[in-house]
């Protein structure tokens, strides 16, 4: 029933206007809604490798284990509750937060990491989250802790979300919702937001207080490289910091009905992968030709870019279907890259930024802007689509469209426009495939962090 899919959009509604998810990216060409303020982070450059000739350049590691930063991420007192094997996966895992408090939701593992002074405190398990693939799929990415309610009454449904905490817009973290006799909603699907046991729940309000930071993502746990297919990135220091699909708040036209919620959000047209925060510094930076092809297009940043900053596009065969795919937000371009040239699957085509509007260094945890203070929100902005173009490559469903020559968003005041990174709707009726989809196998059965076993030594 509708009522059971798309239970948990329902209880965002009377708290549109808290900031909850004031880190999340907005669709391109537009301007963010300020966030709450964040400490200085220090800017590191990052450089082009240096150039190999033609056919040397070697292909990274696809799938070796995640580098692991130095020291351990546990508290110690935590880390005394764990068994030993539990112990050395949990304490030595990449820390995806920028701020030393706050939790990490990792989607893939169905595991939540409480993080206080810098150090894992506890692990709590996710009960359910959203099928993935809907345009109301849990929102990946970093956000804040907005409103709190005990007990969080639904504004459309006789039901009530009990431990809620908003974390962006409408998607909320919670407990079991139940309705007015006192009995619990059975449904195992959740619209969007991230479900907790009650005692769970209970435990992730006491520890959370509004405004701390959330980190949302998934892993390459349960993923497998295609074989025909070379990864976007090195696989083995990066995380997938916002998926496909994944719903960002565009207009607040049409909070009183779920028909037409679904109208005020826009889609993620592409996967951002980025690298772990803690080990940066020591990554590789380097972006890949994910196949044999020809460049077709390269954006410089020069503030024609529409958000995109540095970006390449480059063309193959998919089967007998020619393919594009498009890498955003470069700190470099490699010089060699230009439209015409001819590249081998795991050519380096440039280096990961967070590029944008003219300026080096505009995308941020936090507000974007050239000159802002805030760590920089450094990830590939990767897209496969249908031609060589920066925006949509068709115009999508004609309820949406605005105009008759593919101008498919529309911008605050209504007025028409091209997408870029964002569309209304689902983004495959816009020309735009799903990319982990596309490179990726499931893993039947894979897991990701284990669940830590008490026990101690």
């Amino acid at each position: 029933m509708k009522f059971f899919y798309l239970i948990c959009i329902a209880f965002g509604v009377v708290a549109i206007a808290i900031a909850g998810g004031i880190f999340a990216r907005f669709h391109i060409e537009e301007t963010r809604p300020a966030s709450l303020p964040l400490p200085t982070f220090p800017n590191t450059p990052i450089r082009l490798p240096e150039a190999k000739p033609r056919g040397m350049q070697e292909a990274r590691p696809q799938g070796a284990p995640e580098v692991s930063p130095l020291g351990s991420s546990c508290d110690q007192t935590f880390a005394e509750t764990l068994a030993p094997a539990d112990r050395a996966a949990v304490c030595s895992r990449p820390k995806r937060l920028t701020e030393a408090r706050g939790i990490e939701v990792d989607l893939t593992a169905g595991r939540t990491f409480l993080f206080d002074e810098g150090k894992i405190v506890a692990i709590e398990p996710l009960r359910y989250q959203a099928p993935e693939g809907m345009w109301y799929e849990a929102p990946t990415g970093y956000y804040r802790i907005g409103v709190k309610h005990i007990e969080h009454r639904s504004s459309l449904f006789p039901v009530t979300m009990p431990w809620s905490l908003q974390y962006y817009e409408d998607f909320f973290m919670h407990g079991i919702p139940y309705h007015d006799d006192g009995t619990a909603v059975s449904s195992v699907f959740t619209g969007g937001c991230l479900r907790f046991a009650d005692e769970v729940a209970k435990a992730l309000y006491d520890f959370l207080k509004t405004g701390d930071q959330i980190a949302v993502y998934k892993t390459f746990a349960d993923l497998s490289l295609k074989g025909v297919f070379h990864a976007p990135v090195n696989l083995s220091n990066a995380w997938i910091r916002q998926r496909f699909i994944n719903p960002y708040r565009s207009f607040y036209a049409n909070s009183g009905s779920l028909d037409t919620l679904r109208d005020d959000y826009y889609s993620h047209t592409g996967t951002d992968f980025a690298l772990n925060p803690d080990t940066a510094a020591e990554a590789d930076p380097s972006v890949y030709a994910i196949a044999d092809g020809t460049i077709e297009l390269v954006q410089k940043n020069d503030g024609r870019d529409h958000g995109l900053g540095n970006t390449v596009v480059m063309g193959f065969m998919d089967g007998t279907v020619r393919r594009y795919a498009l890498y955003a937000h470069l700190d470099t371009i490699a010089p060699e890259i230009v439209p015409g040239y001819a590249v081998l699957a795991g050519d380096v085509l440039g280096v990961m930024g967070n590029s944008g509007n003219g300026c080096r260094n505009y995308w941020k945890v936090g507000p974007d802007g050239c000159d802002t203070a805030y760590p920089n929100d450094t990830h590939l902005h990767f897209e496969i689509k249908d031609a060589p173009v920066l925006e949509n490559p068709r115009g999508g469903e004609a309820r949406l469209r605005t105009a008759s020559n593919g101008q498919a968003c529309r911008r605050t005041d209504g007025s028409a426009r091209y997408c870029y990174g964002y569309t209304p709707g689902y983004p495959q009726a816009y020309g735009y495939h799903n990319p982990i989809e596309f490179l990726f196998d499931k893993v039947p059965g894979a897991i990701g962090t284990p669940s830590p076993t008490p026990g101690g030594v």
